[in-house]
């Protein structure tokens, strides 16, 4: 797992997102796809431009195969009394990705700390 940095990765993490979109709305009516095939609520461009949330791509043999999105409080698109952290290094959330996983590629902003700590 590494920070998405430059236009490769946003472009790898831009098309990876809707995928993941497509699996969660299995789980909720919340996201639906509208005239233009295009997946709504669509959360990302507003993740990827605040200085409080973290892109990571995930690679398998240098491939991108998934992502993280790790945010600061507070965030609008979580509720307040919500927090997603890991029990164990083996447990995961919903989201897929436990917060153990994230702390090795985590680059905080100034005075902020890894999720879980």
């Amino acid at each position: 797992m590494t920070p998405a940095e430059g236009e490769r990765d946003l472009a790898a993490l831009r098309r990876l997102y809707p995928l993941y979109l497509h699996d969660l709305s299995a789980f909720t009516e919340h996201y639906v796809l509208d005239a233009e095939a295009q997946w709504q609520p669509s959360y990302l461009e507003d993740w990827l431009g605040r200085t409080t949330s973290h892109s990571l791509l995930i690679r398998v043999d240098g491939r991108p195969a998934g992502f993280a999105l790790v945010a600061e409080r507070p965030f609008p698109h979580m509720p307040q009394d919500v927090d997603f952290h890991s029990r164990s290094s083996s447990s995961r959330s919903r989201t897929g990705v436990a917060v153990s996983d994230a702390r090795p590629a985590w680059r905080p902003s100034a005075g902020s700390k890894a999720p879980g700590t």
